[in-house]
């Protein structure tokens, strides 16, 4: 199928069509500072509305600016490595869904409400706490927001914690949740507790045949190998193609003389500007102004509307008649009265900032790397249609892969979750579920399509299968005999721990048969409460401690140490432990009213917010986001994802 279809595309229409889809193409993907791109793209959708890529883009800048204040520098490579992008969209796509649910049911924060909001930003003057309009731009500029795209998020954002507030309450924990946990926090035990080396076992001698087999019976379903895959990976990588692709220095010249225009930086200029009711009132503000009065003072004396314009390019100054006024006026020339488009405005330029016209020695490497770029994209095509042509053809697919020029990746065994027979993660496919999917969703002897990875196309051919099985007996035996050992040490260990808890139960006193049977005691009638459990080097033990009732005696082998284990516990790692629970300790409830409201409110606050995390997410969910990941992917490539080594038949 997709070699009839590459086929129709060498025909002189489809050229032509496919060259209008290509040059569409290149512009979506020139980055921001080349070509500006004219069509309307997306990396999610939630109902009507639409988050761009420049949206996120801002997100990210905004998150990482909040880390660096607070002292954690990340990079923005580092945070597109942690996923930072991805957790962004998921907030934006929350954000749309619950706005979205809002209007659907008439709640919308009010103007008040939006403009209360702003004002706890740093827009007001310090000394009068008066709203300051030329604080806000400065502010709006910093965060690379317009007025009404913060306000709207200012609005949503209200909006939706208005929604949350409304579903989430009557939400209310009783008081005995927070009885039980005041309970459980202030809970201890007193314990005493024995240790003993493993030599007390005695000697095990190695199993008997007959033995391992009936343990290797016992254990066979968790001796089980998943299914692994023998696959090729064919690669149509971007980086080979791009050292393939021609671009001559004309072409560059060409390209950067297209761009220009969008390239410099436009003068900038900085003005006050007074919107006067008539031209007699405009020609008396210019006068008063000229005559050494602040503009503020005249406007505000004449109750007249003043701007501020702070840093403006031309186009960011509508009225057309005032923008030219603005941009031929010498700085601090004489202030003078201009017929706008609407009314008479008297203006007064402060303050010129040059443009900058873009040099082509500082750009002229990176158009030609984009240049490549795209050209890399025909080569591919070409590579990927000579490659199917061959298949069809009868050729192998290492056979087609060499002949067409792409590289191709061998690996010899792999799993489901992308690891190989050692465990260990196969690092060709390490950031590429796609691939890994194709592998298991392909028959043996069959290949998948090709499919966009981070860099380039892909195709999986699955060269065997090997079914799940149990790795045989004499494969692991010697490994299966110690863990055998292992297994009788430590039931014939159990069997003196329950011969110590039987003599307790008999009457006699724990430190009396843990002695009895050569044990010593480490801890005597030792407070121990949650956290410090967590130090004992055994796994189960502070789980049994704390399962237990009062008199009870558990028991567990010693296993790797955790951080500040308790002091004289497990010292070679090679011990048992044996530990009595002598008492429960509790804070009585009733004793402790003040501490009971404390935690019931905490208990109530992490029930409201998983509440309202189950019902957000529910919200969106119900949206059905549509998320364009091969645009995330584009934009956020994860390092490391190119294939390295194992490279045949470039």
């Amino acid at each position: 199928m997709l070699l009839q279809f590459r086929k129709v595309t060498r025909g002189f229409v489809a050229t032509i069509i496919f060259g209008l889809i290509g040059v569409a193409t290149v512009l979506f993907l020139i980055p921001h500072n080349g070509l500006q791109n004219p069509f309307a793209q997306y990396v999610a959708k939630v109902g009507g509305a639409q988050i761009t890529p420049a949206e996120l883009n801002r997100e990210l800048d905004i998150a990482l600016r909040r880390q660096r204040a607070q002292g954690h520098n990340f990079t923005r490579e580092e945070a597109i490595q942690q996923g930072a992008p991805q957790q962004l969209l998921d907030a934006l796509i929350s954000r749309a869904a619950l706005n979205n649910y809002a209007e659907r049911n008439g709640v919308n924060a009010s103007d008040a409400q939006v403009a209360a909001q702003i004002r706890q930003y740093p827009v007001t003057d310090p000394a009068t706490h008066r709203f300051d309009q030329a604080r806000y731009q400065a502010f709006l500029a910093d965060l690379n927001y317009t007025g009404p795209e913060f306000e709207r998020v200012i609005r949503a954002d209200l909006t939706s914690s208005m929604i949350m507030e409304s579903l989430a309450a009557g939400v209310r924990a009783p008081s005995s949740f927070g009885a039980i946990g005041v309970a459980i926090a202030s809970e201890n035990r007193t314990v005493t507790v024995a240790q003993a080396p493993i030599s007390l076992a005695g000697n095990v001698a190695p199993p008997t045949a007959a033995q391992l087999q009936t343990f290797y019976d016992q254990i066979k379903d968790r001796l089980q190998l998943p299914e692994f895959r023998q696959v090729t990976l064919v690669l149509a990588r971007k980086a080979d193609f791009t050292q393939r692709a021609n671009v001559t220095d004309q072409q560059v010249q060409d390209e950067f003389d297209r761009r220009a225009p969008s390239l410099g930086t436009p003068e900038k200029r900085s003005s006050v500007r007074i919107v006067a009711q008539s031209q007699a009132q405009a020609n008396d503000v210019a006068s008063r102004i000229n005559a050494g009065q602040a503009p503020d003072a005249v406007a505000q004396a004449l109750h007249l509307q003043v701007i501020h314009g702070t840093d403006e390019a031309r186009a960011a100054v509508t009225d057309a008649p005032v923008a030219a006024a603005v941009f031929s006026q010498a700085p601090n020339a004489p202030a003078r009265a201009v017929q706008g488009q609407l009314s008479w405005v008297v203006v007064k330029t402060l303050s010129v900032t040059p443009g900058v016209t873009p040099q082509f020695s500082a750009y002229k490497d990176q158009i030609r790397t984009e240049l490549q770029t795209v050209a890399s994209g025909d080569l591919i095509d070409t590579a990927i249609s000579n490659f199917e042509e061959a298949r069809a053809g009868g050729s192998t697919v290492a056979q087609a892969a060499q002949s067409a020029g792409l590289a191709t990746v061998s690996v010899p065994a792999v799993e489901a979750q992308g690891h190989d027979t050692h465990g260990q993660p196969v690092p060709v496919l390490s950031g590429s579920p796609e691939l890994l999917r194709a592998a298991f969703q392909t028959a043996e002897g069959e290949a998948s399509d090709f499919m966009q990875v981070t860099d380039g196309e892909a195709l999986v051919a699955v060269d065997h299968v090997t079914p799940p099985h149990a790795r045989p007996l004499a494969e692991i035996h010697d490994d299966l005999a110690h863990l055998w050992v292992a297994r009788e040490i430590n039931r014939r260990m159990t069997e003196m721990a329950d011969q110590v808890a039987q003599a307790v139960q008999h009457g006699q006193s724990f430190a009396q048969a843990a002695r009895a049977h050569n044990m010593q005691i480490v801890l005597t009638s030792t407070p121990i409460d949650r956290q410090g459990v967590a130090r004992i080097p055994a796994q189960r033990l502070g789980s049994q401690i704390f399962g237990a009732q009062p008199n009870a005696v558990v028991s567990d082998e010693c296993v790797q140490r955790p951080q500040q284990p308790i002091s004289g516990l497990c010292a070679h790692g090679d011990e048992f432990l044996i530990a009595q629970v002598e008492r429960i300790n509790r804070v009585d409830p009733a004793t402790v009213p003040q501490l009971v409201e404390r935690m019931r409110t905490q208990v109530q606050q992490e029930l409201a917010q998983s509440f309202g995390e189950a019902i957000e997410a529910q919200i969106t969910a119900d949206a059905k986001p549509e998320k364009n990941t091969a645009l995330m992917t584009r934009l956020f490539p994860p390092s490391g994802a190119a294939a390295e080594g194992g490279d045949q038949g470039q």
